[in-house]
């Protein structure tokens, strides 16, 4: 059985888009972007914890370490540990808990930088959504009302196209 050369090609396009599609969702995770559900029990664990749910997805996001539920309660009640430890100096409770967690990723000074620019990250989608969610919705505008006033100016503007049927003022 002899397949057809188009029927190859469509066939190599359609595992080449496959390939695609999951390189794209692999480099998104890769960059910092976090499964909705991981998201989700990152901030459930760090408001268990007493910990900033911002700082918590901060280091989930540099540290990418841990994915089960038990290694995310684990590490956000160790940052909680240092983070009472040490209750004015963040810097210090972030460096503890780097050191701790085995994460040699990046230089000390340079892990608590991006860990305090993701922190801000998320502290400004926090306000955002709750700016949202506080804002009364918005009246949408009408788009097209023949009861509101603006019908007499539509009908002069569309008088132009009504060349067969003219409209004739009764009198």
């Amino acid at each position: 059985m002899t397949r057809e050369p188009i029927a190859i090609v469509d066939s190599i396009l359609q595992v080449a888009a496959i390939a695609a599609v999951i390189f794209v969702l692999n480099a998104g995770i890769a960059r910092g972007a976090m499964l909705p559900e991981r998201e989700h029990a990152i901030i459930e664990e760090a408001l268990r914890a007493d910990v900033s749910p911002s700082l918590a997805l901060a280091v989930a996001t540099v540290a990418d370490t841990r994915h089960t539920r038990r290694g995310i309660r684990a590490d956000i009640e160790a940052l909680g540990v240092l983070l009472k430890r040490y209750p004015e100096r963040r810097d210090l409770a972030l460096l503890h808990h780097r050191e701790k967690s085995g994460f040699r990723g990046l230089a000390p000074r340079r892990y608590v930088a991006e860990v305090q620019a993701w922190v801000r990250h998320f502290d400004a989608d926090a306000r955002a959504a709750i700016q949202a969610l506080r804002s009364p919705p918005r009246a949408a505008r009408p788009t097209l009302d023949d009861f509101d006033g603006t019908m007499a100016s539509r009908v002069r503007r569309a008088r132009r196209t009504l060349d067969d049927f003219p409209l004739r003022r009764r009198g």
